[in-house]
């Protein structure tokens, strides 16, 4: 038996309303990926290591060396519990539900200015290379990642601020996908970009649009946890780290931003990069766009 310690709140809900079976999908040192059978999402067990996160719960174990899961081993909910076919059963009778971020947060511009300006020098200081961010001694390969990365990344916020929809997705679909990993580093940006977008109360038409247009796109071009990812991010669904940083980009104080951000930082091997890479760089886009009014018209 194993306890639960906190849980996404729709996760939570559909295990105690018995309503939801699937099969592992995939196991790694601090997550068991489960596919749905019923709306074919993706949902996790996660160690303690982990931080709160849609689709997420939250186990009291440190890891799952001991637990003798396979993939496509059957997995089903029972009253309180959900169980993985015979060999363990999940307890969720005292789980803390994680609801997430609510409504959307409008930003204000001078403020927002100030507080990029902290999370990038904090970026460039402690940020780990090797995806958006080039590593300088790293092998050929790895810096032309890097460079394709960074051009198709300006070039998709370039075609965002004139309200270019049509142009801005067929640049995402350039980053969609792109880079090593578990979770390619272009996956990674989208989904910091998308979370900004997301949670923007005032964003423009377009770019919900685009937010939509993604997420389209990415459920054929990628693997299915970073499809997953760019879903729920592109709904203002994101793990509780990165909802934190937006929150303190947005409002402050200053003193917060440092530990905020370093929490993202942590994220996978370069996936924190990549992912506060994205969402400096949506949160920059907002102030351009707001700048320029919101007269921008998309343009099909």
């Amino acid at each position: 038996m194993i306890r639960a310690i906190s849980g996404d709140f729709n996760f939570v809900q559909k295990v105690k309303r018995e309503i939801f079976d699937g099969f592992v999908h995939s196991i790694f040192s601090n997550i068991i990926n489960i596919k749905c059978s019923r709306d074919g999402e993706l949902y996790s067990l996660a160690t303690i290591k982990t931080d709160n996160a849609p689709n997420t719960i939250i186990l009291g174990n440190s890891c799952f060396e001991e637990i003798d899961i396979k993939a496509d081993d059957y997995v089903f909910s029972s009253g309180c519990y959900l169980r993985i076919g015979d060999k363990t059963a999940i307890s969720l009778g005292k789980t803390v539900e994680w609801v997430g971020a609510g409504a959307g947060i409008s930003s204000d511009p001078d403020l927002l200015a100030g507080n990029l300006a902290i999370a990038r020098d904090y970026l460039g200081k402690h940020g780990i290379a090797g995806g958006m961010k080039e590593a300088s001694c790293a092998p050929v390969f790895a810096r032309e990642m890097s460079r394709m990365l960074r051009r198709a990344s300006t070039s998709l916020l370039e075609q965002l601020a004139c309200g270019n929809l049509s142009q801005a997705l067929e640049h995402s679909a350039g980053l969609i996908g792109l880079g090593i990993g578990l979770t390619p580093s272009g996956d990674d940006f989208l989904v910091g970009l998308l979370a900004v977008i997301s949670t923007e109360e005032n964003a423009l038409p377009v770019l919900k649009e685009f937010c939509k247009g993604v997420r389209e796109r990415a459920e054929s071009a990628t693997n299915a946890i970073s499809y997953m990812a760019i879903k729920k991010a592109s709904e203002g669904r994101v793990r509780e780290s990165i909802a934190h940083l937006l929150f303190c980009l947005r409002t402050g104080p200053e003193e917060s931003l440092s530990s905020a951000t370093q929490d993202v930082l942590a994220i996978g091997s370069t996936s924190g990069t990549d992912i506060a890479c994205g969402i400096l760089r949506g949160l920059e886009l907002i102030l351009e766009i707001g700048g320029q009014g919101h007269g921008t018209q998309s343009r099909h």
